[in-house]
This record gives C-alpha cells, sequence and structure tokens, in this order.
C-alpha cells in the first residue's frame, strides 16, 4: 500500500484495518443451527459480498460479516458497516448513511469527498442484503444502539463563564455531531430546549415519546456525552409533558 494513502486515513480507519472483526463468512447450515434467517448479497463484480444473522421473531440483526477482494479503504468500510448493522432491525438498518459511516470512520471534508464512492458501494450492497428481510415482521422496536461512551477528558473548563447563547452553541453542536445521528436510526428526534444554571433542557421527537429507553438508556447517554464534551456537571432533563409510553 502507498504510504500517502495510509497516511490519509484516519486513526479509525488504520484501527478497523489493522484489528478485523468481521472479515468471515456465514453458511445455511450455522444459520438453521441458530435458528436464525440467514440474507447475503454481493457485489455486481464479486469483490464484496455482505452477510446478516436475522432473528425470525422481530427483524433484528444478530451478526454481520463480510468478504472482499480490493483495498484496504473497503475494508475499513465493511468493518465499520458491519459494526453498525448489528444489533439493529431491519428498518433501522435502512437509515445508516454515508454520513454516518465517515462519522464513525473519523472522515473529514475534503477526504469524503475521495472516499464517498466507495461508501456508496458497501451502502448498495447492504440494500441488497436488507431486501429479504423486508417479510419479517419488527414486532419491537429494540433501543437505538448507541456508541460507548468515551472517556471523560479536555471538557470546556469555562463553559459556565460564557454567554447563554455561547454555551446553549456548544450544546447544540454535540448532539448534531454525537448524539442526533444515532437516535435518528430509530426515526427518533431530540431539541434542545433551554439551559438553566447547569440544567439541560430537552425534547424528544418521532419513535422516542414511545420508548421506554427515552428516560432510561438514550438519556443516560445524551446526559454522559454533554458531561464528557462539554462540563461534567451537566444535568439533562427530559420534557415529559409528552407521556412516555411503557
Amino acid at each position: 500500500m502507498s504510504s500517502l494513502i495510509w497516511d490519509a486515513y484516519s486513526p479509525q480507519m488504520k484501527d478497523r484495518i489493522q484489528n478485523m472483526l468481521f472479515a468471515k463468512h456465514f453458511t445455511k447450515e450455522l444459520a438453521e443451527a441458530k435458528e436464525l434467517f440467514l440474507s447475503q448479497s454481493k457485489s455486481s463484480d464479486d469483490c464484496m459480498r455482505l452477510y446478516v444473522l436475522v432473528d425470525k421473531q422481530d427483524g433484528v440483526i444478530c451478526d454481520a460479516a463480510y468478504q472482499v477482494l480490493g483495498s484496504s479503504m473497503l475494508i475499513a468500510l465493511l468493518e465499520t458497516l458491519c459494526a453498525l448493522l448489528i444489533r439493529k432491525n431491519h428498518m433501522q438498518a435502512q437509515r445508516i448513511s454515508k454520513e454516518l459511516i465517515a462519522k464513525e470512520l473519523g472522515i473529514g471534508k475534503d477526504f469524503f469527498v475521495a472516499i464517498e464512492p466507495y461508501i456508496e458501494r458497501i451502502l448498495k450492497l447492504m440494500d441488497l442484503v436488507l431486501q429479504p428481510l423486508a417479510h419479517i415482521s419488527v414486532k419491537d422496536v429494540p433501543d437505538t444502539p448507541i456508541p460507548e461512551i468515551m472517556e471523560k477528558g479536555d471538557y470546556i473548563k469555562q463553559f459556565f463563564t460564557m454567554p447563554l447563547k455561547e454555551k446553549i452553541q456548544y450544546i447544540e453542536h454535540v448532539i448534531e455531531e454525537d448524539i442526533r445521528p444515532y437516535i435518528e436510526l430509530d426515526s427518533g428526534g431530540v431539541e434542545v430546549m433551554d439551559l438553566k444554571g447547569n440544567i439541560v433542557k430537552i425534547q424528544y421527537s418521532g419513535n422516542c415519546l414511545s420508548c421506554p429507553s427515552a428516560i432510561g438508556g438514550t438519556l443516560s447517554y445524551i446526559q454522559e456525552t454533554l458531561q464528557s464534551k462539554i462540563h461534567p456537571d451537566l444535568i439533562v432533563e427530559p420534557d415529559l409533558s409528552h407521556e412516555i409510553i411503557n
């Protein structure tokens, strides 16, 4: 591989390439033994194949795998796609976007232009593997899969001395970059309503209004992300004027 190409890769891309987890394949016999539905697809040139094992009862993807003959860039993209597919039902998986994959790999705007055609190729492969799953009913929408919280690092120590408008801009930015993309996978939404002292008021929309995780795991994720990225004293409170159905 050219050192120039390798140097252009983000640390996340290099990690995916050097620590492959999903470079394998599934067989019909394996799926039957696990009582799962196997769907597979291949690219038009047969250089890439994608496999998913799916729960027949609720359409949740239990495992994913790929085979590829091609550049290391495709390996990084397919590793990321497989990681994103797992624990999502097939309806959630359809909402995985180019932008989300690029974000997971830490790809900047300039490099995104170069890598976008490759992302489109693997998303086309994903569309093909999801098509046979349409007959599986999605009974209970699982909690939106969200990434692990990073360790608290260099938060904004002067945050509470900033003007209110600037503080809300920081909060909005973190929600847009690190929270909203994952909530939208489940057709949910979240908006910042106000900031009073250290209390961040938010309002849910879409599927979040009927999801118990909105006052559980999802709420914890939002709060811990804001604490890590902005300030550890921030507390998030949702507007519960719309009932969360348990």
